[in-house]
C-alpha cells in the first residue's frame, strides 16, 4: 500500500463530492477502499486535502546528549569538548 499523494487525494475528495461511491474511487484511481475511505475520512473531520508533515529522524546530538556526556566524562578538559561533539556530527573528519 503506498500513500497517497496530494494529488491524488484531492481527485478522491473530487469524485466524492460528485456523488462517486469509495468502491468506485477506490476501483477508478487503483487504491484500496480503505485509503479512500481514510481520506474522505480525513477531509470530513479535519479539512485534510494534503499529507501531514511527519517529524522524521532525530538529530543525531542534541544539548541533553551534550551535557549528559560531560557529566559522565568529567576528567575531560573542556578544551576538548568542541572537538568531541564535532566528532559526533560529523565522523568523517576525525
Amino acid at each position: 500500500m503506498t500513500q497517497l499523494t496530494d494529488f491524488e487525494r484531492g481527485r478522491i475528495i473530487g469524485r466524492w463530492e460528485a456523488g462517486e461511491s469509495t468502491r468506485d474511487i477506490a476501483d477508478a484511481l487503483k487504491h484500496s477502499q480503505s485509503q479512500v475511505t481514510r481520506a474522505i475520512k480525513a477531509f470530513q473531520e479535519e479539512g485534510q486535502t494534503t499529507v501531514a508533515q511527519r517529524s522524521g529522524r532525530p538529530s543525531v546530538l542534541n544539548d541533553h546528549d551534550v551535557r549528559t556526556s560531560d557529566k559522565k566524562n568529567r576528567n575531560n578538559s573542556i578544551g576538548r569538548m568542541p572537538q568531541r561533539v564535532q566528532a559526533v556530527i560529523d565522523p568523517t573528519k576525525y
